[in-house]
């Protein structure tokens, strides 16, 4: 839905405003979605993993937000014709090197 909302509509439609005026029903109808899944997989999985549903099910959300999230913004970077900015590959180089852990010795 939000790929929908953000991709589809402001860059491809070219919507003049924002995505809450284009579909004012948008945040409800998401979180009825997501709690209808959430009540689905608990349901679906807890004859398998019983107590272990619930941290599994966060995870599997957490996971699922990630790459949401990272999918989307690298697609509205390339949709904006934004590149990648300075503070972003310095992250990116430091996570490479490991630069960001600090010694206390």
């Amino acid at each position: 839905m939000a790929g929908y909302l953000i991709l589809w509509v402001k860059y491809i439609l070219k919507f003049p405003g924002e995505w809450e005026d284009y579909s004012p029903r948008a945040i409800p109808v998401a979180t009825i979605c997501a709690v209808s899944s959430l009540v689905a997989f608990t349901v679906a999985f807890w004859p398998v993993w019983t107590w272990l549903t619930i941290p599994t099910i966060f995870c599997l959300f957490l996971g699922a937000l990630n790459l949401t999230l990272r999918t989307a913004l690298m697609s509205s970077q390339r949709l904006s014709g934004a590149h990648t900015s300075q503070w972003a590959s310095a992250v990116t180089a430091m996570a490479v090197d490991g630069s960001w852990h600090h010694s206390h010795d």
